[in-house]
């Protein structure tokens, strides 16, 4: 589509711009999930599960969602956040047992759709060993073995700190 821009004002003066050229076109091509990835693979009861993926679009995204739901119930849909160009969003905690099923799907700004495959994970208790074999602690033990460690160590320096006076 070819245009130009005609102005005239009261005293009848009359402005013609330059002829613009303005293409139309209808994209169908739906962005691309190039990766998708949760973390930790294996959670533990209560823990967050971070969802994260690497998405593109031969025009322009518009938005990228989450879609997961627990133990076959209705599905709960986030909205991911974008950073250097991976998208994240965090599922809440669980109790041990619970089956979650994840996906993304990425949207562009023609309305043309993709959706990844569906991951399901258990949330393991944290006496469970992983697929590796090992057993992991949850995050909050070794955040509580970490303070415990500092607390000796502070303890022992006031007490030796005393015992030389």
């Amino acid at each position: 589509m070819f245009f130009y821009i005609e102005a005239v004002d009261l005293f009848n003066n009359t402005a013609i711009s330059e002829i613009f050229n303005y293409t139309v076109f209808n994209d169908n091509i739906p962005p691309e999930i190039n990766a998708f990835w949760i973390s930790p693979e294996n959670p533990y009861e209560f823990q967050e599960i971070k969802v994260y993926a690497e998405v593109s679009d031969n025009l322009a995204l518009k938005d990228i969602y989450t879609c997961y739901r627990i133990n076959g119930s209705e599905w709960y849909v986030i909205r991911m956040s974008e950073n250097l160009s991976v998208f994240m969003a965090t599922i809440p905690g669980q109790p041990a047992g619970t089956v979650i099923d994840i996906y993304v799907v990425a949207r562009d700004i023609y309305g043309n759709t993709i959706q990844s495959q569906i991951v399901t994970v258990r949330v393991l208790e944290s006496t469970e060993t992983t697929s590796t074999g090992f057993i992991q602690p949850p995050t909050n033990t070794i955040l509580l073995v970490g303070i415990l460690v500092i607390a000796i160590a502070g303890v022992s320096i006031i007490l030796i700190r005393k015992k030389r006076k």
